[in-house]
């Protein structure tokens, strides 16, 4: 069990009577789009780090005109 203050219980039931769906979905929707944010946040944050470095950004382009070569290897147009 979570304690929450009795604002943010007050907003949590608003959004699920305005959403039509239970407090339980509405908190656990919130902490998934929560938990995606910082994904992505870091995501973000390393593909930045990884352009900083000019030796590492190209042999990260390099690495990529690999891959994209080896997608098309032995493979028949449908």
């Amino acid at each position: 069990m979570v304690w929450i203050k009795n604002e943010d219980h007050h907003v949590l039931k608003e959004l699920a009577e305005l959403a039509g769906e239970s407090m339980s979905n509405v908190l656990a929707n919130a902490l998934d789009d929560y938990r995606r944010k910082h994904f992505l946040k870091g995501l973000s944050d390393d593909f930045a780090s990884l352009r900083s470095s000019e030796s590492e950004w190209t042999e990260e382009l390099g690495e990529r005109e690999l891959w994209a070569s080896a997608v098309s290897d032995d493979l028949e147009e449908s």
